[in-house]
Parts: structure tokens; C-alpha cells; sequence
């Protein structure tokens, strides 16, 4: 229900999900958070979440106040957590697809980024290659070689099933695994895949 923060290695935690006008916002009475990331773009460092239904939200004071950080989005439910690559973040909104952040703090702004995806976004993900991006859809997976203006469809060798999350070695950018109903290698930088579950 909500974030805890720990400050002695998780052996004890605190909700950090603000009092009063400053709180994240109740469901049914539940918290419904997605996600968390630490942006170091805002001085001091803010943490962001997203919370189905009410939209993103910012706190620049570890957690004691809350604010919506909303303006841009088209809609306030997600299809996926946020992505984060060097310098964009991004949220998959449903029904709209993906949507990126720019401006800092309070001043952020949500704008369209899928041209060439299909709305059923699910995740994006930097591959270590300048400008080279991979999203995973309900529709398969995409790649982007302009840091996310333009993607194409990248499934080749994938089973028609939904790609659920696709790894990039930390030794070679090019070389990704996606986890489909089983597992996937591409050694092309994601134009062809192949079975990859032996062993």
C-alpha cells in the first residue's frame, strides 16, 4: 500500500506517501503506486512514481509531500512501470503509448513519443549504443535507432506471443535477450532473433 523507504539496510521501513493535501492518492482505499525512480535532473534529487489512475507524482522532500506532475498526459493509467534511458523517461500510457518527460520538478512535461509503435506499450530500454532503443509491446518488440523519434518493428525470429522484457548484455550492446514464452538471443542489435534456451 504505497512506498516505504529504509535507512538501516531494510531492516525496518516507514511509508513515505505524505499527509493531507500533499498524500498520494487513495483507490478504494489503497495506494496504488507503479513504479519509482530517482531523478537526479531536479535539484534536490526528487523521487517520481505513478499511481493508476490519479497519474505521476513528485516529491522533492523524500516523501513528505506529493505533487501531481501531470500535464501532457492524455490519460492517467499505465500498461507498464517507467522506463528510464540516459536522458528521457518515459511512461506508457494506456491506449496512447508511450509519452516522455522533459522540463524538471514541478515544471515536467508529458509529450507524445510513438511514432512507428503501436499503443500497447510495455516498456523501452537503452541498449549502450548511441540513439539505439528497444521497446517491448503486446505487438512485439521495436527498435529505435534516433533515441526514440521513430521505431520500427524489430520480431523477427519472435514467436507471435507478447515479448515481456528484453536484457541487453552489459559486454555487447548488440547481443539482447527477450523473455517471449521462452528465450530469445539477437546478436544484430535486435533485427533477428533466435532461440536461445538451451544449456
Amino acid at each position: 500500500d504505497g512506498i516505504y523507504a529504509s535507512s538501516d539496510g531494510g531492516a525496518s521501513w516507514t511509508a513515505i506517501n505524505g499527509t493531507g493535501e500533499g498524500a498520494l492518492p487513495r483507490l478504494n482505499g489503497e495506494i496504488s503506486t507503479f513504479g519509482l525512480f530517482r531523478d537526479t535532473r531536479t535539484s534536490p534529487a526528487g523521487l517520481v512514481t505513478m499511481v493508476q489512475g490519479s497519474g505521476v507524482f513528485l516529491t522533492l522532500d523524500e516523501g513528505k509531500t506529493w505533487a501531481a506532475v501531470n500535464t501532457g498526459l492524455p490519460g492517467l493509467t499505465f500498461t507498464g512501470p517507467f522506463s528510464q534511458t540516459v536522458n528521457r523517461f518515459y511512461v506508457p500510457v494506456e491506449g496512447y503509448g508511450f509519452h516522455v518527460a522533459s522540463g524538471q520538478g514541478a515544471g515536467v512535461n508529458w509529450t507524445a513519443a510513438f511514432s512507428g509503435l503501436p499503443r500497447n506499450v510495455r516498456s523501452v530500454m537503452s541498449s549502450g549504443v548511441a540513439n539505439l532503443l528497444f521497446a517491448t509491446t503486446y505487438s512485439g518488440v521495436y527498435r529505435s535507432t534516433d533515441n526514440g523519434l521513430t521505431w520500427q518493428a524489430a520480431s523477427n525470429g519472435l514467436p507471435s506471443s507478447r515479448t515481456r522484457s528484453v536484457t541487453i548484455d552489459p559486454n555487447n550492446p548488440l547481443v539482447a535477450y527477450a523473455s517471449a514464452d521462452t528465450v530469445f538471443k539477437s546478436s544484430d542489435g535486435g533485427l533477428n532473433w533466435n532461440r536461445s534456451d538451451q544449456g
